[in-house]
């Protein structure tokens, strides 16, 4: 594999997408991402010439610069610190004491709620992908000649991304026998992030109009977070073997969407919970990185917070450490591929630890009141909530002086 060679392929179709998307209005419209569109032409490509072309670049080549493009972005992550914060202004009347009726605090400060809010709800959305994605590949998976086993592998696709699908499936096919099971995670994964930015997305810009956002100007840490983020996004897309899912393809598109709504609702509901002003840019990340890799989660970020001025990238880079709750549903993945699981018994024990991590997110105080939502009436009857201690300016009266332009000019910025 010759690494440059790969780097320079990724890089003209990169800013083949930038050229599409900055000439064609039709995809401005659609608020289609460069890198989506450069990963999309590197996929038609690869499975085209390319390999006809050189032996130097190849589908296992690119799965291994994807590996270690997320761990540069992830160690960038660590080192993009917040600017500033913002710390959430309590409603009035809604503020809770303590026996001595003083002010009862929150647990914790926002770094510990939305890390450990976040890894929580991402516990919760791996067990219920992997519980729903079964559940769903028995019952489309054998119109097609797919068995249902291989619905325990959209978690990996989804929740952790084209590496670790592409890592996972292969153990699974080499060690198990599952034939394929490589290529359909990796295609789960590519499917993810489409689904991230599709409908990620819009949901930044209504947040934009909405008032929800950090507009500043970006840092150099950001940027080199952005590069990374935008060639993994692009990469993700090029190991994919159209020929080796070909026949399953419709079973595993029906899969993705229904998965992608149910994480979009659920990650919603949850980042509406954590008790912080920033918790509109943890939705994103939340969703963003239960549908791809934290990279594309900070991508969405980036949308409402350029300069990463809160503390939700140090969050997205921390909330790995709660995820280790996930064990338990990684054990009973690993249970149904050797067999020793049915996969519908499998499903119900990813199911059943739903309950006990939202019990868990309660106890460590990261479910709180409502502090945002997508409906600007019911922001315009609890506008304090939202309103910066440090500043005395909400988020809810700054959307007033947003204008449609000023929101369109952001999203083209960070999605260029």
């Amino acid at each position: 594999m010759d690494v440059l060679m790969s780097f320079g392929i990724a890089g003209v179709v990169l800013l083949l997408g930038m050229a599409i998307r900055g000439k064609s209005k039709f995809v401005q419209s659609m608020l289609i991402p460069a890198a989506v569109l450069g990963g999309v032409i590197g996929f038609i490509c690869m499975n085209t010439f390319i390999p006809a072309l050189t032996d130097k670049v190849s589908f296992e080549g690119y799965t291994a610069i994807v590996n270690t493009l997320f761990t540069v972005s992830f160690i960038s992550i660590g080192l993009t610190r917040p600017a500033r914060q913002k710390k959430t202004a309590p409603e009035p009347g809604e503020v809770k004491l303590d026996k001595k009726g003083r002010p009862k605090k929150k647990k914790g400060g926002p770094l510990y709620r939305g890390s450990m809010g976040m890894g929580l709800a991402w516990c919760i959305l791996f067990s219920l992908q992997g519980g729903l994605g079964i559940l769903l590949a028995s019952v489309v998976g054998p119109l097609f000649g797919m068995d249902a086993v291989y619905g325990m592998l959209i978690p990996y696709g989804f929740c952790q991304g084209p590496g670790q699908a592409a890592t996972n499936g292969t153990v699974y096919e080499t060690v198990y026998g599952i034939t394929n099971a490589s290529q359909v995670a990796i295609t789960f994964a590519v499917i993810g992030f489409l689904s991230a930015f599709v409908v990620g997305v819009p949901l930044a810009k209504l947040g934009i109009k909405l008032g929800l956002d950090y507009m500043q100007d970006s840092t150099l840490q950001s940027k080199i977070t952005g590069f990374c983020s935008d060639f993994l996004v692009v990469m993700a897309f090029m190991p994919v073997q159209l020929g080796a899912v070909g026949s399953w393809i419709v079973p595993i598109v029906i899969i993705a969407v229904v998965i992608t709504a149910v994480t979009a609702v659920v990650s919603l509901f949850f980042s509406q919970h954590f008790g912080d002003s920033n918790d509109f840019e943890r939705f994103l990340g939340l969703y963003g990185t239960a549908c791809g890799t934290t990279p594309s989660g900070l991508s969405l970020v980036r949308i409402v917070d350029p300069a990463l001025s809160t503390t939700t990238g140090a969050e997205l880079g921390m909330m790995n450490m709660p995820e280790m709750l996930c064990t338990f549903s990684f054990i009973v993945i690993m249970l149904i591929a050797s067999g020793v699981v049915p996969p519908i018994i499998g499903a119900a024990l990813l199911l059943v630890m739903i309950p006990i991590y939202m019990a868990i997110m309660k106890m460590t105080g990261c479910l709180n009141k409502r502090t945002w939502s997508l409906n600007a009436k019911w922001n315009a009857e609890h506008p304090s909530i939202a309103v910066s201690e440090e500043t005395s300016t909400g988020r809810l009266q700054g959307s007033l002086a947003i204008s449609p332009e000023q929101t369109e000019e952001a999203v083209q910025s960070a999605m260029a």
